[in-house]
């Protein structure tokens, strides 16, 4: 019975090894493919904002209008829509992904144990946009969050920079910020597979940007655009953290992640 078992487990683990090969050239592959086809047209820009009832959002009405604005002035822009707290498709990306909020996790207004469900959501539509990154024929893509001033000076800025990360063929960083935060993040699709494996059954201590550029390495800051390319500033306006923004306790939002996984 001891060998029988021996034998099993060998089996699983050549299999997995064999699994993990097989994803480690399909990465490859896929990152050749992009390369070979770039172009221009390889460069994936998109206005990240949720889709829901706009009432229902803090700066709302505001927010749309400024989106139909920057999709009317720029025909390359798409719209991708954003996780909006703990919604359905921000509870599937997670449990897909094996992600949970670290009980150490710290609120500036309730401290350890504490999370915003807004951050949760900030964190979901970044997952799902490496998703929806993956699934393109994009060697890069960009990420432009919905309250970014889209002056045609701004765009200009943009596409340079999504152009000059295009044509590194060595990049080292997975995703450029061009802001102080998320505003504008470009993402290299040949270094994916980097973020979707760093990705998996992880446990989120900090906010998306410290995670990328501290944590994790994977990002880096080129600050070019400065607090005033933000139409909405502070917290009263926020999306993230307003004062009306659904506070959770981590616990919480682990349950709810953690319920129908299996």
């Amino acid at each position: 019975m001891e060998r029988v078992a021996k034998q099993a487990a060998g089996l699983v683990a050549k299999q997995a090894e064999a699994e993990r090969a097989a994803a480690e050239a399909q990465a490859r592959a896929d990152a050749d493919r992009k390369a070979a086809v770039l172009s221009h047209d390889t460069v994936l820009y998109a206005i990240v904002t949720p889709s829901i009832v706009r009432e229902k959002i803090n700066t709302g009405n505001d927010r749309q209008k400024l989106v139909q604005a920057s999709l009317k002035a720029w025909p390359a822009l798409r719209r991708f829509n954003a996780s909006y707290q703990l919604d359905s498709s921000c509870v599937s990306i997670l449990q897909r992904r094996h992600i949970t909020i670290s009980t150490k996790y710290y609120s500036e207004e309730r401290g350890v144990g504490w999370i915003h469900a807004g951050k949760v959501g900030h964190w979901c539509s970044f997952l799902r946009y490496l998703v929806y990154c993956n699934t393109s024929d994009a060697v890069v893509c960009v990420w432009i969050e919905d309250d970014f001033k889209l002056s045609a000076k701004n765009i200009q800025t943009i596409e340079t920079q999504a152009s000059k990360i295009a044509d590194t063929r060595d990049n080292k960083y997975a995703v450029t910020s061009l802001g102080l935060g998320d505003e504008v993040n470009i993402i290299d699709s040949r270094l994916l597979h980097l973020l979707l494996d760093r990705f998996h059954h992880f446990e989120i201590t900090q906010p998306l940007d410290i995670t990328l550029r501290a944590q994790t390495r994977l990002g880096r800051a080129n600050r070019v655009f400065g607090r005033s390319d933000r139409i909405f500033v502070g917290k009263e306006t926020s999306t993230l953290v307003c004062s009306t923004c659904a506070l959770l306790r981590v616990q919480t939002v682990n349950k709810l992640i953690n319920k129908t996984v299996h």
